[in-house]
Order: structure tokens, then C-alpha cells, then sequence
């Protein structure tokens, strides 16, 4: 009678501790549940949040190359239109010069026919055309000069 009696408390122990263990395995299976779902929130949320921190790092990066750029692209610009005006200021000069040269020469030729054509007998009278002439020369040398000075100030200011 006893093994009835053992095995009785068996069964009244598997009895009142049955329903407490169920209890206790469902809950622990739904706290493991909960927690593989806040994981994989948090996953989500650490995804997210390196996905968006690259993305602004990645955003900084190229407009910081955008600026250097800039900056490099400005400075050769800058650098060429120096070379330019210096070149075109070079270049007028050299117009002007050449300019300035072939009509004095021209005004001194003229010069030179009309004292051909003079009689050269007449030396007070061709003093006085040579005078007039030299004055001629000398004026036209005078509004050159002030072409070209006026030429030079203008391109400065631009």
C-alpha cells in the first residue's frame, strides 16, 4: 500500500505544481519573445540611426570637396585673367608705341615733301614753315600722348 501512497504524492505533487510550471514556462517563452522583438527594434533603430549619421557624413565630405574645388577652381581663374589683362596691356602698348611711331613718321615725311617743294632760296620764309611745321609735329605728338595716356587710365580702371 505504501508504493499506492508514494505514488499518489506523486501525482497530487505533479497536480498542483502542474498549472505554476506552465505559468512559469509561457512566461518565460513570451519574455524571450518580447525581448528577440525589442532587439530587433533596437537593431532597427541602430540601423537607422548609422544609416542617417553616414548619410550626413557622407553630405559634409562632398560639400566640403565642393568648397575646396571652388576655392582651387577661383584661384586659377584668377591667376589666368592676371596672365591676360597683363598680356592685353602688353599687347596695346605695343600698338600704341608702333601706332604713336608711323604717325610721326608720316606727319615728318609730309613735313619733309613740303619743304621739297619750297624754293630754298626763300630760308626766312621756310624758317617760318618749319617753324609752323615743327609746331604741327610737336601738337599732333601732344594729342598722341593723351590718346595713349587716356588709354592707359581707362584700361586701368577696368
Amino acid at each position: 500500500m505504501e508504493n499506492r501512497q508514494s505514488g499518489g504524492h506523486i501525482k497530487s505533487w505533479r497536480k498542483r505544481y502542474k498549472f505554476p510550471l506552465i505559468v512559469m514556462i509561457t512566461t518565460i517563452i513570451i519574455g524571450s519573445s518580447l525581448n528577440i522583438v525589442f532587439a530587433e527594434k533596437d537593431i532597427s533603430g541602430l540601423l537607422t540611426e548609422w544609416f542617417q549619421t553616414k548619410k550626413s557624413e557622407s553630405i559634409e565630405d562632398v560639400e566640403r570637396a565642393i568648397i575646396e574645388e571652388q576655392k582651387v577652381q577661383t584661384e586659377r581663374l584668377k591667376a589666368k585673367l592676371q596672365e591676360e589683362i597683363e598680356e592685353a596691356n602688353t599687347r596695346l602698348q605695343e600698338f600704341t608705341e608702333d601706332e604713336k611711331s608711323k604717325r610721326i613718321e608720316a606727319i615728318r615725311n609730309y613735313a619733309d615733301e613740303l619743304l621739297e617743294s619750297i624754293d630754298t632760296r626763300e630760308t626766312e620764309l621756310m624758317a617760318d614753315i618749319d617753324e609752323a611745321i615743327n609746331e604741327i609735329i610737336n601738337h599732333a605728338m601732344d594729342e598722341i600722348d593723351e590718346v595713349y595716356e587716356q588709354n592707359i587710365i581707362n584700361k586701368e580702371e577696368n
